[in-house]
């Protein structure tokens, strides 16, 4: 897809949503751990499991037939179990991952290569990453050194066989530059326009995160679409006006006569 359209990626966590984006014309599905803060209610993503990554991808290619489906690998198989990455890896495939994303630090650049090795399909990302316990989150990049270690982490990424690559939280000229010298698409969020493509968590698009960041745009306040409708429903079942006799089914009277007298 590099140079021939722009890519469009959203996170998704359920059958719901999955169908939702697939009929809106969404290219790549990205099964991300954010799940873990955006709906399974833990205060980090490094508390997600790879039993939560499975579950949450199983659900996602159920109701979806067009979208390509990237998983996340989650903390506990990168950091806490990563002498079996492959096997982690190779169940999220199983699960119905078409590719999956490793964050890419120094910890992290011989796993990727274990991974395509073993030819595993791999979505690198590099930046801001979520799993490293030692950056802030904050714009990658800005300083010369960090902007050459990102530069090296794109290039061993593409050598080591990843097959795309996100770019989150980066300067967009520095984002730009990665993008015209790898091979490899480039998936931005936070890196600006010039890359092949972009991803966004679709709780941030959608209205359901606390705000709207600077890297993402508010395309619609479903958060208070639904909030509404959560509230109507709650009003009307409490004060009797729902259900009524149109949301209702009778049996009928004579039926129910010899219902009775069994009785």
């Amino acid at each position: 897809m590099k140079n021939q359209k722009t890519i469009a990626m959203l996170t998704c966590y359920d059958a719901l949503t999955a169908k939702i984006a697939e009929d809106a014309g969404i290219d790549y599905l990205l099964v991300g751990d954010s799940a873990g803060t955006n709906v399974l209610g833990y205060k980090s993503v490094n508390e997600v499991k790879l039993d939560d990554m499975i579950f949450l991808t199983k659900s996602v290619k159920r109701a979806n037939t067009k979208c390509k489906i990237i998983v996340d690998l989650p903390f506990e198989a990168v950091y806490e179990n990563s002498e079996n990455i492959v096997l982690s890896a190779k169940k999220l495939l199983e699960a119905g991952a078409d590719m999956v994303k490793l964050e890419i630090e120094k910890e992290t650049q011989e796993l990727l290569k274990t991974l395509t090795e073993a030819g595993i399909p791999v979505c690198a990302h590099i930046g801001y990453t979520p799993q490293t316990s030692y950056l802030e989150v904050s714009v990658q990049g800005k300083d010369a050194v960090r902007a050459r270690k990102l530069v090296e982490f794109a290039k061993t990424s593409q050598l080591y066989g990843a097959q795309m690559l996100v770019l989150e939280l980066i300067p967009a000229n520095l984002a730009r530059y990665i993008s015209e010298i790898l091979k490899i698409p480039t998936i931005g969020i936070g890196a600006g326009q010039f890359c092949d493509g972009q991803v966004q968590v679709w709780c941030d698009i959608a209205g359901f995160s606390e705000k709207t960041y600077k890297h993402s745009h508010l395309f619609a306040d479903a958060k208070s679409a639904l909030s509404a409708a959560f509230s109507d429903y709650a009003t009307q079942v409490k004060s009797g006006e729902f259900p009524t006799e149109a949301n209702s089914t009778l049996v009928d009277d004579e039926i129910l006569f010899h219902t009775l007298c069994r009785k």
